[in-house]
């Protein structure tokens, strides 16, 4: 028992750490502004940006990224006998008691003026509509969709399925919006922590189901315990509550699927074309994975194939550049011919890019379709097609734009949309000696709280690259990033920013 309490103990302080300033205020820096400034003056313009990914599948995946030796155990199966035990309302209990000890760290071990909560206040809450509230970009588009994470994973690692455990996303953040600060309730927050939860939430327990290795034991399982539960925290601390942390069993649990992953670094540069001298250089770090293959004839399971992307940018830029995370649903693998291989489905995306010049982010859902064309063996050609609708969106703003508080000291610089995106990949691959790939992606805001009008935005990432060894590829792409704002109030602006990057990447 102690030991239970040691634990819940240490992820409290764990999500406080990432989530003390859950809804601080931000006062943006220098370098961001004078970005801004610099690009008004060039194209009288705001910022704002979109994502790239590549569609690497199947035979691409052995050319372009390996296997990751960690998260692909040899001789690893998953035991379709196993039924988990389901429990719906541990999670609800769990649930409570981090959100209560969340709060108490923000109210006094590291006070937080929106934590001195009071039953006036909770009353308040209840009484006062929904808002726009004014947090800082990272805490809202990424700390709180990592919040809902821990929430979903309480249910997901307590016997729930995909479908059962998006409602405790939900739930978690509610009762944080109602009942755990003075601010009034945040339409913002609860669709991001819901809805990012949900997508960050199955990715990291699917990823952590890969860790662990429930046939070993000694220095090896300790390793992967631990590996597990810095990826899904609340999933260890259930591991723990059923004494799973040191039970030895011959089969996985878990259903389980291959992953592809590799890494990329390198030197990037953003600027403004024609002045590539006066840009914003970095190193950056970038990891791709690939869970599972969409082209596998199967009965298809939400997020038994996603994508992850993320970028760690050293040097001006912020830490995290860029989180983005696709998965798929619920939809079927089709046969137009023996050898064309299709998937058609409905995707969830999450969407998060941050450096000093530009913010976007996007909560979406819609229709997907992969395409795998018949070539020779030497040679992959895929394609796919995305149509999604924002649900929540938005991007950088203005200065004059800028949405100030009452009491005009801290002021939110982006908008609150909706919209729609689609978003055109495709790949040729040379297999082991280069491949090209070419992503165009146009995205419509429409905004809801910010600076009325709307912004379109239209993106074309070129990718090349070529084989050192088999598992190793050197080689460039360029962001061309072009963007049309109509205000109602302030006219139109139009943006171009570019961004160059060289690599050279890797398996790991």
């Amino acid at each position: 028992m102690i030991k239970r309490y040691i634990l819940i103990a240490f992820v409290i302080l764990f999500a406080n750490i990432s989530f003390s300033q859950t809804d601080g205020v931000d006062f943006k820096n220098n370098a961001r502004l004078k970005l801004n400034s610099s690009l008004k003056d060039y194209s009288k313009s705001s910022l704002d940006r979109s994502f790239e990914r590549n569609i690497i599948f199947e035979d691409s995946i052995h050319s372009l990224v390996s296997k990751s030796t960690l998260l692909n155990v040899p001789g690893l199966t998953y035991d379709s006998s196993y039924v988990p035990k389901k429990n719906y309302l541990l999670p609800v209990a769990e649930i409570i008691v981090l959100n209560i000890g969340v709060w108490s760290m923000s109210k006094w071990v590291v006070p937080q003026p929106w934590a001195q909560i009071s039953l006036n206040s909770v009353k308040e809450n209840w009484k006062h509509q929904w808002v726009w509230d004014a947090d800082n970009f990272s805490t809202n588009q990424l700390m709180h969709p990592y919040h809902g994470n821990l929430y979903f994973n309480f249910a997901r690692s307590s016997g729930l399925g995909f479908w059962e455990s998006a409602p405790y996303s939900m739930a978690g953040s509610f009762m944080w919006e109602m009942c755990m600060e003075t601010n009034y309730p945040s339409r913002n927050d609860i669709i991001t922590t819901t809805l990012g939860g949900i997508a960050l939430g199955e990715m990291t327990y699917r990823l952590s189901s890969k860790i662990l290795d429930e046939r070993t034991r000694g220095a090896e399982r300790v390793w992967r315990e631990i590996g597990a539960f810095l990826l899904a925290p609340t999933r260890g601390v259930n591991r723990l509550f059923r004494g799973e942390m040191g039970k030895v069993k011959q089969k996985s649990s878990y259903e389980i699927e291959d992953v592809y992953s590799s890494v990329s670094v390198g030197p990037s540069l953003y600027h403004e074309p024609g002045n590539m001298y006066n840009g914003n250089g970095n190193v950056s770090l970038r990891l791709d994975l690939y869970y599972g293959n969409p082209y596998a004839e199967k009965t298809r399971k939400p997020y038994d194939f996603f994508n992850v992307k993320t970028i760690f940018n050293f040097g001006t830029q912020p830490l995290v550049n860029q989180v983005n995370v696709y998965g798929f649903l619920f939809g079927k693998n089709l046969k137009y011919k023996d050898d064309q291989k299709i998937l058609f489905g409905l995707f969830q995306h999450f969407d998060y890019f941050n450096n000093i010049g530009y913010e976007v982010f996007g909560q979406s859902i819609g229709p997907g379709i992969m395409y795998k064309f018949p070539t020779n063996p030497t040679v992959d050609f895929q394609t796919s097609l995305h149509f999604t609708g924002i649900i929540l969106g938005g991007g950088s703003n203005i200065p004059e734009a800028f949405k100030y508080e009452a009491d005009g000291t801290a002021y939110r610089d982006y908008n609150f949309s909706v919209g729609y995106t689609t978003k055109f990949e495709t790949l040729l691959n040379l297999k082991n000696r280069a491949y090209l790939f070419l992503g165009l992606y146009n995205f419509q805001f429409y905004t809801e709280d910010g600076a009325d009008g709307s912004d379109n935005l239209l993106i074309f990432n070129p990718r090349i690259g070529f084989a050192v060894t088999p598992g190793m590829y050197v080689g460039s792409e360029i962001n061309f990033y072009r963007r049309t704002s109509k205000y109602d109030k302030y006219g139109t602006f139009k943006t171009a920013i570019n961004e160059v990057r060289l690599f050279i990447s890797n398996s790991f």
